[in-house]
């Protein structure tokens, strides 16, 4: 079952959602008819289960499926336990998706506190965490309170990392842009067009992650009506 577990994953790491949620799913019922419903292999077949659903479009069924497993992973590991902690917050994920943004807020502010008292406010999971906070913070209309958990994630992660980190700077770019939308887009344009060589530089720039901020700025110019500062079109950045 080991063997098969791993052999699924990398079908659904290959973009093989479909099938890989099909044999999950298979998978962690004949593993809990066979070792019992707690088992770890049972667990761990069910999250990837979870996530494909997710993956393949079914926001609403991860969701479900993540708040069973959060109840198995609490009953079996306990709230702290970063088994149930990465279980819970892939449930604020889903939550966020399925369209509920006060659900996932609520669910992450659960996840950081758990996080911050089992591993510490630095560790790469609770930044992770903190991070989607502000995220689905400012998806729910809380873009100030966004800005501020944006703000102490981003200098937290440049602390730990350095400033020029993959993670640090992602931080910083999606700061940068929830500062635009919270009110400030003057900063807003001026930090992006300040990071963008550096995310070039570090990432590459025909990274999806140097190209998404291309879009951010070029968004936040649009908002200001400067469209004379927006980029020339192109394919790489731009949807057709």
């Amino acid at each position: 079952m080991t063997v098969r577990l791993h052999e699924t994953r990398l079908r659904m790491e290959e973009g093989a959602v479909a099938a890989a949620l099909n044999d999950f799913t298979e998978l962690a019922d004949q593993a809990a008819e066979a070792l019992g419903t707690g088992h770890a292999l049972v667990l761990d077949a069910r999250s990837h289960a979870a996530l494909c659903r997710g993956l393949a479009g079914d926001a609403v069924g991860a969701r479900d499926a993540c708040a069973a497993l959060v109840e198995m992973l609490e009953q079996r590991h306990g709230p702290g336990h970063l088994l149930t902690l990465s279980a819970l917050t892939d449930l604020g994920r889903w939550a966020g998706e399925a369209g509920d943004t006060h659900a996932a807020v609520d669910i992450y502010l659960q996840a950081v506190a758990r996080l911050e008292s089992a591993v510490g406010r630095l560790h790469r999971d609770t930044l992770i965490a903190r991070h989607n906070l502000a995220y689905w913070r400012g998806l729910a209309g809380e873009r100030r309170l966004a800005v501020e958990e944006f703000t102490a994630a981003a200098e937290d992660a440049e602390r730990v990392l350095g400033a020029d980190h993959p993670t640090t700077l992602t931080y910083r770019v999606n700061l940068s842009f929830w500062r635009g939308l919270a009110g400030e887009p003057a900063m807003a344009l001026a930090e992006l067009t300040e990071l963008q060589p550096r995310v070039d530089r570090v990432l590459g720039a025909d990274h999806p992650h140097a190209l998404r901020t291309r879009q951010q700025r070029a968004e936040l110019l649009e908002r200001s009506g400067d469209r004379a500062g927006l980029p020339p079109c192109s394919p790489r950045c731009w949807p057709t």
